[in-house]
């Protein structure tokens, strides 16, 4: 796959896409909030021990959920009828607009990996503050990933809304149409 292909289909252009809105959501903003309370309160309360065990679980959540997302991905992908994704081509955004909340989400599931595995490398050697403040970070991160999983579930669930809608609409049409070809006869 050439260079300019990633780049259209990737990470960075699907979250360059978004719109201020889009990503002051509540759950960015509960992410952010969660993520700087969680680290705030293991700063004040909590060892740097403690603090390593608990980005052991982030690990372990994180590594799951994207595996998770990626096959809700694979599936979403590998079910979408032709006449679904001849409509979605008709969207301003079209099919790269609907999938690409997937990729954000396994983007900010990936990042979140590679900043638990850092910081877990890194903590010891890094000042109490600096530990502190990249537990916060991975925090923050990790929350933000963690609740992106309903952003996406609301997304996909907008679409087999509207999917069900375009089906009820294609189902009067026809019903319309019998009852024209009823009413020739």
């Amino acid at each position: 796959m050439s260079t300019s292909l990633r780049r259209e289909f990737g990470f960075w252009r699907a979250l360059g896409d978004l719109r201020f809105r889009d990503i002051a959501t509540a759950e960015v903003v509960g992410g952010l909030v969660l993520g700087a309370g969680a680290a705030t309160l293991m700063a004040k309360y909590g060892t740097s021990t403690q603090r390593l065990a608990v980005s052991g679980d982030y690990l372990a959540i994180a590594g799951a959920l994207v595996g998770v997302v990626f096959a809700g991905f694979a599936l979403v992908v590998g079910l979408m009828s032709n006449e679904y994704l001849r409509w979605l081509a008709t969207n301003a955004r079209g099919v790269q607009g609907f999938l690409s909340p997937f990729m954000i989400s396994i983007g900010l599931q990936v990042g979140s990996l590679i900043s638990v595995i850092g910081y877990r490398a890194s903590a010891s050697h890094l000042s109490d503050g600096d530990e502190k403040l990249a537990f916060g970070f991975v925090s923050s991160l990790f929350l933000v990933a963690l609740l992106d999983v309903i952003a996406l579930t609301r997304s996909v669930l907008m679409h087999a809304v509207a999917r069900a809608r375009g089906l009820e609409i294609d189902d009067l049409q026809a019903r319309r149409a019998e009852d024209k070809r009823g009413q020739v006869r």
